[in-house]
């Protein structure tokens, strides 16, 4: 994550403004202890993973996109929790530094293209397919692959005690903000943000659905209108962006 003025400013406001510095454990909403009970009875289970796969063409400023997305999770501290148990064995969440989130990157661009989809598609699956420590956390890992020819893979994945589809549209549209800020070299503004465990402690348990399984592969408009083309039109063993899914789905 950069470390420019600006990005350092944009941080401290956030502090300032939802207070995300050190805060006391915080209980689980209903749905939340729903899912943390299943995961503790099962803990191979892995339906919970919701993901997002863009595939950008074009130039792509990675330090502007690692700082919005370090911007983003300062922001809402539910992306950095995981679950502690107190004296009774009761869940609670626990907030964890910002630090803990960070944007992995991989460079692939040295490899012809074949390879190098093939390796990047393999990335892809096992983070979309790998299990998250509820009491470890952080509940969001993501990866950015360079590929040749200036395109990227950006694989985002979120366990569905953090988020649901609603917040997950919230996550994409202040990460876009944030990211055409620090390109234009401004300060990031998303009024929207005021509260970060509220996303998910807000739902309402009849509100609350087990995820559905959509096709691995469905297009959607992407994240940065107007800069790194989202696109879905790569060769290789299946190319797939914007796809919500739960693992056992594939085309």
């Amino acid at each position: 994550m950069t470390t420019s003025p600006i990005v350092e400013r944009a941080v401290d406001t956030v502090r300032r403004e939802t207070g995300s510095g050190p805060a006391l454990d915080a209980p689980l909403s209903a749905a939340q202890r729903r899912v943390w009970l299943l995961e503790h009875l099962r803990p191979d289970l892995v339906e919970y993973n919701m993901a997002q796969v863009f595939k950008l063409d074009g130039l792509l400023d990675v330090d502007a996109l690692s700082a919005a997305l370090g911007l983003v999770v300062e922001r809402h501290t539910i992306l950095r929790s995981r679950v502690v148990q107190d004296a009774t064995g009761g869940p609670r969440l626990r907030v964890e530094p910002a630090s803990t989130v960070r944007l992995q990157r991989t460079d692939l661009s040295y490899l012809a293209i074949g390879p190098a989809y093939e390796e990047a598609y393999r990335l892809r699956d096992a983070d979309i397919d790998g299990r998250f420590d509820l009491a470890a956390g952080p509940w969001l890992r993501a990866r950015l692959t360079e590929l040749p020819e200036q395109r990227h893979l950006f694989t985002v994945v979120v366990h569905h005690i953090a988020v649901d589809a609603t917040s997950m549209q919230i996550f994409w549209q202040e990460l876009s903000q944030a990211y055409a800020a620090f390109t234009a070299g401004r300060r990031p503004s998303c009024p929207s943000c005021r509260s970060s465990t509220r996303t998910t402690r807000t739902w309402r348990p009849g509100s609350w659905r087990r995820p559905r399984r959509p096709p691995r592969s469905s297009t959607g408009s992407g994240p940065w209108p107007g800069r790194p083309r989202p696109s879905c039109a790569a060769t290789g063993p299946g190319p797939r962006c914007a796809a919500v899914r739960a693992r056992g789905s594939r085309t």
